[in-house]
């Protein structure tokens, strides 16, 4: 998992010359499949968190609804205007929606991130002789797990055998789908804001030549003048 994630905390490596270049093998065609991995999953997930969201405003909705409208309302009145709204905000901008997915991204990650803290500092474990002991604290978890799903593995803290089970593969699998939407969706705002402030430069620099153009059009109409036409400007002015 270490190589088609590059996380890479060098903890384990090959030592032998064929282990080295089957790494090489692995790694170049593990990492394109991961990616591709990576960007489904995330997807699936982002579509889950989505509806989700959309479940709970409608739920949300409807108890106003309840709560606030009059008992002389029938029921299929109210589900009538519901359905209406619901396809006035199905009509929302693509923008609107990745906003609001960055909005619950963040702090879902940021939970996430503990959550796996958590698991392992309570599932790790060492030895003490014949005796098991706790394994990582929760602050090196945390350090651990975060460098983890940053992918940046230093490998300096290190869970003592959770590290071997698959539980941690699939955590931080779905961790780094989390991190692969945020990304895209910040690549995304960035790139539209970018090419906003290109749009509003350009038209800046239209703005810019279409006056040096009407300025040279009235210095050479001015220039064509006869004479005694160009005295009589400079009287008036």
């Amino acid at each position: 998992m270490t190589l088609f994630t590059t996380i890479g905390y060098g903890t384990i490596a090959c030592q032998t010359a064929l282990g080295k270049f089957a790494s090489i093998v692995y790694a170049l065609f593990g990492i394109p499949m991961m990616l591709m991995v990576l960007g489904d999953v995330g997807q699936l997930i982002l579509g889950f968190l989505l509806y989700c969201r959309k479940s709970v405003k409608e739920y949300y909705r409807r108890w106003l609804l309840r709560a606030y409208v009059s008992d002389i309302i029938i029921e299929e009145d109210i589900e009538s205007k519901i359905v209406e709204k619901n396809k006035l905000e199905e009509g929302e901008g693509e923008e609107e929606e990745e906003e609001l997915s960055l909005s619950l991204l963040l702090p879902i990650v940021a939970i996430y991130i503990l959550f796996v803290s958590t698991i392992v500092s309570l599932l790790d474990w060492s030895k003490d002789g014949k005796l098991l002991i706790g394994g990582l604290g929760f602050g090196d978890a945390f350090y651990f797990s975060f460098l983890s799903l940053a992918t940046i593995g230093l490998g300096d803290v290190m869970p003592y055998n959770l590290q071997y089970t698959p539980l941690l593969a699939f955590l931080f699998l779905a961790g780094l789908a989390l991190l692969s939407m945020v990304n895209s969706t910040i690549y995304v705002r960035l790139q539209n804001r970018f090419l906003a402030i290109m749009d509003c430069l350009e038209d800046f620099l239209d703005k810019i030549q279409y006056n040096n153009q009407k300025s040279l059009e009235g210095y050479f109409t001015f220039m064509s003048l006869s004479p005694s036409i160009k005295a009589k400007i400079f009287k008036i002015f």
